[in-house]
């Protein structure tokens, strides 16, 4: 099913495909296809957007890949304002860590970033539909999006 630009936001179903993590390994291959990715709208800071996640059967995001990154982008339902994601560096500052416990190996920083101004713990995706980089943010409320998925 193609869904046009202007149903993007709510509730997405992927696609069922195998993608590679690296295409010269054998055997090391990532199934993010058959996760629900769901933009959230509303006002959150991150603990409140990982809270309302968890409290829908979900987590916020990870995107631990390339190939997830490019996936997730290709679907276009990623918001042009910023979302957050489930990533923190709360308990040892410096050391990002996934909601989930995935290994921390992919990053789409903004240059400059993470640069911790403010004591900035969670990671905040924004851009625009065609490049989304990442940047640690503080603990505030805003009019941020979250990016949900439902494994």
């Amino acid at each position: 099913m193609k869904l046009n630009r202007l149903h993007r936001p709510l509730l997405l179903a992927a696609a069922t495909a195998l993608f590679a993590i690296s295409p010269g390994k054998t055997g090391l291959a990532q199934d993010f296809t058959n996760h629900t990715y769901q933009v959230v709208p509303g006002t959150f800071t991150w603990r409140q957007a990982r809270a309302d996640a968890q409290s829908r059967g979900g987590h916020l995001a990870t995107i631990t890949s390339q190939a997830e990154y490019n996936y997730i982008r290709s679907l276009g339902v990623l918001p042009s304002a910023s979302y957050w994601l489930g990533a923190t560096d709360e308990e040892n500052e410096g050391v990002w860590a996934w909601v989930t416990g995935e290994p921390w190996s992919f990053t789409a920083w903004a240059a400059g970033e993470p640069n911790n101004l403010g004591n900035e713990d969670y990671l905040l995706s924004s851009g625009n539909p065609d490049n989304h980089f990442w940047n640690d943010w503080g603990s505030v409320t805003g009019r941020f999006f979250r990016l949900r998925e439902v494994p």
